[in-house]
């Protein structure tokens, strides 16, 4: 969905010069094979997961991590269900 949006902003903004053609389901390889396509030049861009991006640049692990902090209680706010 939101590949389709970005395509369609990208040919309305450049008033029809530029045209992306979205591939979904993993047509064009799995995750990993789409990072190497694109660090080959084979295709232009992928939107991979974080755990295809780390076996490039391995700061990309870092998010990855269940948790950085040594908090001993859970986080309240908004994105919780606790108040």
């Amino acid at each position: 969905m939101a590949a389709k949006q970005f395509a369609a902003k990208v040919e309305e903004r450049s008033k029809g010069q530029v045209k992306i053609a979205v591939y979904p389901a993993n047509q064009l390889g799995s995750p990993p094979e789409q990072a190497e396509q694109v660090r080959l030049g084979s295709i232009d861009m992928s939107l991979p997961t974080q755990g295809a991006l780390d076996k490039y640049v391995k700061a990309f692990s870092v998010v990855m991590l269940p948790s950085c902090t040594t908090a001993t209680t859970m986080p309240t706010g908004p994105w919780t269900d606790r108040p």
